[in-house]
């Protein structure tokens, strides 16, 4: 009877392991919450988004990330289509399902080492989805941080809206007229959309919160750093900023 438990043992502790493995080998996806309800943050298999609790602030940025353990290692990309590495957010898993800041690249984040990250519940699955079709990246780009309308894509069409200026009598006056250009667009991964365009081709990323970046590959892309909220019938920020107020009362 031993030889047979300590055999049933042997055969599960692999599974265990593996089960382990393919756990740790998900990305974190979720809404967190800093314990000082500062900041909020949300993170997908390819973007993080910080929102200010108590303050207008914003910021976003491509991600990859890699699990060893406990440790999440979160790579933060610089702006740009296939712009390098800034630096490296490392989160220690805690027992309630949030995890601690280990490292943190710069303080545009609004965290700092040691502060802890509990998970709110609630917000609407669609905010922190994949995109895995085309389509939702067609529409208006109006900037968050600028609020200006950059262009308005489709499946075959980018679309820029008329220069305006004005004159010494302080009247606006069109400096340049709309130009709709020929473009194609195609999903070449989850979370992103590139355009071939006849200027250089660009990649729209989405971040989470239905909220995505517009960049130039090569150098070009690097000061590309306008966050744009895609269409859609809901409004991920707010919900996400309201679920997280919830949470810190």
């Amino acid at each position: 009877m031993m030889r047979l438990c300590l055999a049933l043992l042997l055969l599960a502790a692999p599974a265990q392991a593996q089960d382990q493995a393919q756990v740790e080998a998900q990305p974190v996806t979720g809404l967190f919450v800093e314990a000082s309800g500062e900041t909020a943050l949300t993170l997908t298999a390819h973007g993080l988004v910080s929102i200010g609790l108590h303050e207008p602030k914003l910021a976003a940025a491509r991600i990859r990330q890699s699990a060893t353990g406990k440790t999440v290692s979160i790579e933060v990309h610089e702006s740009g289509a296939d712009a390098p590495v800034r630096g490296l957010l490392e989160l220690s898993r805690a027992a309630d399902g949030g995890f601690t800041v280990a490292a943190v690249p710069h303080d545009y984040l609004g965290l700092r080492p040691d502060d802890r990250l509990r998970p709110v519940a609630g917000l609407d699955v669609r905010c922190l989805a994949p995109i895995t079709e085309a389509a939702a990246f067609h529409g208006d780009y109006i900037g968050l941080l600028l609020q200006q309308h950059a262009f308005t894509l489709s499946d075959t069409e980018m679309t820029l809206p008329a220069q305006m200026g004005q004159t010494s009598d302080g009247d606006p006056v069109e400096l340049e007229p709309a130009k709709t250009i020929a473009v194609q667009t195609t999903l070449t991964a989850p979370d992103r959309l590139t355009i071939t365009h006849p200027d250089g081709d660009l990649a729209v990323d989405h971040l989470g919160l239905r909220i995505a970046t517009a960049a130039a590959f090569g150098s070009r892309g690097r000061g590309m750093r306008e966050l744009y909220p895609l269409a859609t019938d809901i409004s991920c920020i707010s919900e996400a900023r309201d679920r997280a107020q919830e949470a810190t009362r």
